[in-house]
């Protein structure tokens, strides 16, 4: 059964948690994009601020995610904004 575009998102951010150390420096998320590549691949962006040292020095950086139907994140690269 193929996987919505909802729990591609989901498959996502959770992976971006699970393989980042400096997850609690991450506020205010948003998806960006969505879209079903002709591979059947979702391809989302998602975008959070960082905080850095000081709570003020904070930059919204993006991420883009490759979920194929199995479920799994095939790839995640930066994005310049």
């Amino acid at each position: 059964m193929p996987i919505e575009a909802k729990e591609a998102v989901k498959i996502a951010y959770e992976y971006l948690m699970a393989v980042s150390q400096d997850s609690v420096r991450y506020s205010n998320f948003r998806v960006e994009e969505v879209k079903l590549n002709s591979d059947n691949n979702f391809l989302i962006t998602l975008s959070y601020e960082y905080t850095g040292e000081f709570p003020f020095d904070k930059k919204r950086e993006y991420k883009d995610f490759t979920v194929n139907q199995d479920k799994k994140v095939v790839s995640m690269t930066m994005r310049k904004a």
